[in-house]
């Protein structure tokens, strides 16, 4: 597979999307093993709301594991395992495979809008939409704009921007006939 066919070739935002449904279903059992090793700091009882212990399990369940599970598979081969379903691959703008640095800036950015955009949007809804829901919901609203691909002929979005990357749709593979 050439580097030009890499650089060249553009990813859909419905496929980003499809891609990101598909890591979910291996990112969510991920986080539920993460808040089991907490268990034990609490006598093998669920840590609830009121814990002290319980910022610091949401924060390494909800947050630190989706950081580290798309650091990982971005650095180790630019694409995580919805990504391959999709055929998708995330490079440098020159066509070569993330940094660690930028594996990880870009993590951080991707869990960053999603919490800014669940935030947002549930503050609004719990202050019914009213006046003061206006900077959550403009912050949502914003960080969502940043995820989506901008209107430009590359199709990058904010955080491809930031990080000096992009997502490209990779060649279909021809089978070859035995």
């Amino acid at each position: 597979m050439s580097k030009q066919s890499i650089t060249t070739a553009k990813a859909t935002a419905i496929k980003r999307i499809l891609a990101f449904v598909y890591d979910l279903f291996l990112i969510i059992p991920l986080m539920m093993l993460a808040a089991l090793i907490w268990l034990p700091f609490n006598n093998g009882v669920a840590i609830e709301p009121g814990n002290p212990l319980y910022p610091f399990m949401i924060s390494t369940t909800a947050i630190l594991t989706p950081i580290l599970f798309y650091t990982y598979f971005w650095y180790k081969g630019g694409q995580t395992l919805g990504m391959r379903s999709w055929k998708l691959r995330i490079v440098n703008l020159s066509g070569t495979p993330l940094s660690s640095k930028q594996s990880a800036t870009r993590a951080v950015l991707l869990i960053l809008s999603l919490t800014l955009i669940a935030v947002g949007f549930n503050t609004a809804f719990a202050l019914n939409f009213t006046v003061q829901a206006i900077i959550p919901l403009g912050l949502a609203l914003i960080s969502l704009f940043g995820m989506c691909q901008t209107f430009t002929k590359r199709r990058t979005s904010l955080v491809d921007l930031l990080t000096q990357t992009r997502i490209v749709q990779l060649p279909k593979v021809e089978k070859s006939k035995k």
